[in-house]
């Protein structure tokens, strides 16, 4: 399965909803990172959807974090393949590789880190609270 006729694969129902999310606008970022497109879609929450690509655009594997579980494919990696398949060739081009998050981490002075962690945790206090719980822990 492709870009190009995904759309004879998936489920009717699928991807009419896909398509619906896909030209009404819930694909709220879609970038290329570790070697998969990632995208985030908007629907009763928001759900992440990963794609990775061949380069001549198979589709070699797909998921999504929403709990559908009645088929391969669900209605947000529908609208993601709908968003894949019309961006410009100029834009698909994936460009140079953006180290993975763990590596650019691990780069980092102690100190830096720290900094950085107490930076989002004044700002959110779920990270706050998630932090204290888990350095509470032996």
């Amino acid at each position: 399965m492709d870009l190009t006729n995904f759309d004879s694969h998936l489920d009717p129902t699928i991807l009419a909803r896909g398509k619906d999310y896909f030209t009404c606008g819930h694909i709220s970022s879609l970038e290329y990172e570790d070697d998969c497109w990632v995208a985030e879609v908007e629907g009763s929450e928001t759900y992440t959807v990963e794609v990775e690509l061949s380069d001549n655009g198979e589709i070699i594997g797909s998921c999504c974090d929403c709990p559908y579980d009645w088929g391969e494919y669900c209605k947000h990696q529908a609208a993601v393949f709908y968003a894949l398949r019309e961006m410009k060739p100029s834009r698909m081009r994936k460009g140079p590789h953006k180290p993975k998050l763990s590596e650019q981490l691990e780069k980092l002075d102690k100190k830096v880190l720290i900094k950085i962690l107490l930076e989002y945790a004044e700002n959110d206090r779920s990270i706050k609270s998630d932090l204290r719980l888990r350095l509470s822990q032996p």
